[in-house]
């Protein structure tokens, strides 16, 4: 949903449902030499929630920046990796960018920052030497995309 609040800017809000309790419940590695137990998955239901704003500061230059928030969607355990429990957590996005039109081309840059998480796993389904771990996870991403426009 977006509002046009001036000529120059607008705003929008976005919201998501994540339905995970119903995807991937079981994880069968077979690796030679190291016997796994099968991963039991315990995934919950998600939301996403984000907000943003486009300001035009010409014709042809426009600044953008958001935030997004999506809920944890890993019960505790439950997570696809549970050595790496950094796949569990809330994560928090922010974003900013811009885009430039120029005749028939328009270039679009947009960046997000993934806050670091942290998290913690009791008992590891890979071996004792991982129980009681705890690992982060952050990380930065960088889109550029040109397009030309033809009538």
């Amino acid at each position: 949903m977006s509002y046009q609040l001036t000529p120059q800017l607008m705003v929008g809000f976005d919201a998501e449902w994540q339905h995970y309790s119903q995807a991937f419940h079981k994880l069968v590695i077979d690796m030679k030499g190291l016997p796994l137990p099968p991963l039991y998955l315990k995934w919950k239901d998600s939301y996403l929630l984000a907000i943003g704003a486009e300001y035009k500061v010409t014709p042809c230059f426009i600044l953008r920046t958001g935030y997004s928030y999506t809920s944890d969607h890993v019960t505790p355990g439950g997570g696809l990796f549970p050595y790496l429990a950094a796949t569990a957590g809330n994560a928090h996005n922010l974003t900013a960018g811009f885009g430039y039109k120029w005749k028939n081309f328009l270039i679009d840059v947009g960046w997000s920052h993934h806050l670091d998480v942290e998290g913690k796993t009791k008992k590891s389904f890979v071996g004792r030497d991982y129980d009681n771990s705890t690992t982060g996870f952050g990380d930065n991403l960088c889109v550029i995309t040109f397009s030309w426009l033809y009538n």
